[in-house]
């Protein structure tokens, strides 16, 4: 509201750019893919804990995705129930693990978020090429 008040011609190229949100979300995205891989070459855990901190987020992303379009299934907007029960905005935990715990604790939150993004992408992909999702 500031920038439309006092800086409109900045506002309205803002406006114009196609596509912008598209390019914020992959800057934001690799952003949280460096901190994880950073945690995870600077950790002292053993495999098996990083394993599962890594794995838990995609059964989790998974059982999420599937129970959203399940129950949206039902009610015939499947693709919308699975998104809004699958797409987790987990960058104020990422910040919080960061900046109060442990940033080893920040790698589960940060593999949720590269887990989700790629079946996103799958999900993209299977429907351009097949026409529509089947599960």
């Amino acid at each position: 509201m500031l920038t439309r008040k006092f800086l409109p011609k900045i506002a309205t190229r803002i406006k114009e750019t196609k596509n912008l949100a598209f390019y914020i979300w992959g800057f934001n995205l690799s952003i949280i893919m460096g901190l994880t891989i950073r945690n995870i070459l600077s950790t002292q855990i053993y495999g098996t804990v990083l394993a599962q901190l890594l794995l838990l987020p995609l059964v989790i992303s998974i059982l999420l995705f599937s129970i959203g379009k399940a129950v949206g299934y039902r009610y015939g907007d499947s693709i919308s129930a699975g998104q809004a029960l699958g797409q987790k905005n987990t960058v104020v935990g990422i910040w919080l693990t960061i900046a109060f715990l442990n940033p080893i604790a920040s790698i589960a939150p940060c593999a949720y978020v590269v887990w989700q993004n790629l079946i996103n992408a799958w999900q993209l992909w299977y429907k351009q090429k097949y026409g529509r999702l089947k599960w």
